[in-house]
């Protein structure tokens, strides 16, 4: 059997054709095939051009193609080249695609588990065991790893979001971060830097009587409810955090002079905060009273006056205490478990992540898991107060939709998983979309709350909206 018939006979089996005489080949081969057991092998030459050598790899390539267990034929690397087909540069097989075999192309190659992008391996950093593209991680100097996630600065070094809230604290002074190591604390668990340790410049709010230390608590409660409230409306009180303006003193001052003010809220320091931060805590009021009476309008506008800010920093959030006397021993379980279950979508409500201040728990036995009702002060949820339990993943605010969009949403939760039953919350995605449906029926009883999902595209079928925090 010629060479040519031979070629043809190849051309039946796999679909070849060749074209004129000229001995231009196009070969559709489809796959690349290891030799099999059993073969019939043709003299080791060209089957097309019928050149021989005494050297066959890598120079000259082996392609199989089998019909019934039979059939070999042999293409020169010029054959091949001519056909359109490459060697891969890993294996040395043949292929048809730009850079290598598919299967070579799979070994070196990976997703980045961020933005999804193809990259090669040796080009991406090992993160957590996940495959991550430079774009997507940066280099902590502290763990000294690749990282991803939230980076901060020291002002020399970057760090990474796990080594912020374990090793470093943020300078009462000066709000600078710096290492637990190098920090210098007072009487008050306020850490400061060198600079404003040894030049005092802090606030000193000891001696303001407009300012009470982190542990006051009133001697009297003054609880607040609108006219014709609902029998059974759950009493919320707020601790809104503030920080970097011109002055505590004078911030307390103005607010003070508030109409009223003695009867709505009390002043407080907070060790998470720098010497001029303040804590604002209201007095138990029900939602209704929150949005028609409260004072948030001029306490907002004296804080922005003194250059204050709330979400735009690092060290302030938004607490509430919702009463416990409205919740049954389920009632508490069934939150504790819809709070931790939802951390995803409640951290974006939040506008921010699980931090060493509001840790999320793991839990594993459902609705009725005890274990989310541990009276951990720095968990999401703090169980450890006598009359309430405390929300403390939200981040603050001193947008006033922002503040009334979260009170709802508290609200709501509250409600919602009273009704629910524990195997209803069992489902994650189920259990989210139930919530959206309560709140999207009871819009006229959370509207805030419900234009809050909406700005942050929380709701089926809409996008984030971009809008100003403060």
């Amino acid at each position: 059997m010629s060479v040519q018939q031979q070629y043809k006979m190849f051309a039946r089996w796999r679909g070849t054709t060749i074209v004129g005489t000229s001995r231009v080949i196009t070969l559709v081969v489809g796959k690349v095939y290891q030799e099999p057991p059993t073969v019939i092998r043709y003299p080791q030459s060209c089957a097309y051009c019928g050149n021989r050598t005494d050297t066959f790899y890598p120079t000259d390539v082996e392609v199989f193609a089998t019909t019934d267990g039979t059939g070999y034929m042999h293409l020169c690397a010029q054959c091949i080249r001519r056909g359109g087909y490459k060697l891969c540069t890993e294996c040395k097989e043949v292929y048809t695609t730009d850079e290598m075999c598919k299967e070579c192309y799979k070994d070196v190659h990976a997703d980045c588990a961020i933005c999804g992008n193809t990259r090669l391996i040796g080009e991406m950093y090992d993160v957590d065991g996940d495959y991550c593209c430079e774009d997507c991680t940066f280099y902590c100097e502290s763990c000294e790893r690749s990282c991803i996630g939230e980076q901060h600065s020291t002002g020399s070094i970057t760090i990474c979001d796990s080594c912020r809230n374990e090793f470093y604290c943020t300078c009462s002074g000066c709000g600078n971060l710096l290492h637990y190591d190098d920090a210098n604390s007072d009487d008050y668990g306020d850490n400061y830097c060198e600079y404003c340790w040894e030049e005092d410049n802090y606030e000193d709010l000891s001696d303001d009587p407009n300012i009470h230390d982190a542990l006051y608590k009133p001697s009297v409660f003054q609880f607040h409810r609108a006219v014709c409230e609902v029998i059974g409306a759950f009493y919320l009180g707020v601790e809104l955090e503030v920080d970097g303006g011109y002055g505590a003193a004078n911030l307390a001052g103005d607010l003070k002079a508030i109409p009223n003010a003695d009867d709505m809220f009390y002043l407080m320091e907070d060790s998470s905060l720098s010497s001029r931060g303040l804590e604002i805590a209201t007095m138990p009021c029900t939602l209704s009273f929150h949005r028609e009476k409260y004072p948030w309008e001029p306490i907002i506008r004296q804080c922005l006056n003194h250059d204050y800010k709330s979400h735009n920093t690092s060290t302030c959030g938004m607490h509430i205490h919702a009463s416990k006397d409205r919740m049954t021993t389920e009632d508490k379980t069934k939150l504790a478990w819809f709070v931790y279950q939802q951390q995803a979508n409640l951290e974006i409500l939040a506008r921010r992540k699980n931090n060493r201040y509001c840790r999320f728990k793991n839990l594993v036995d459902g609705p009725t898991d005890s274990l989310g009702c541990s009276p951990n002060k720095y968990e999401a949820l703090n169980w450890g107060g006598s009359q309430t339990v405390e929300f403390r993943l939200w981040r603050g605010s001193l947008r006033l939709e922002t503040i009334l969009g979260t009170l709802d949403v508290t609200d709501a939760i509250l409600h919602f998983v009273r009704e629910m039953e524990p195997e209803q919350l069992m489902d994650v995605d189920k259990t989210w979309a139930t919530f959206l449906d309560f709140m999207d029926i009871k819009n006229d009883i959370y509207p805030y709350g419900v234009q809050y999902l909406e700005l942050l595209g929380m709701f089926p079928g809409s996008g984030a909206e971009s809008y100003d925090e403060l």
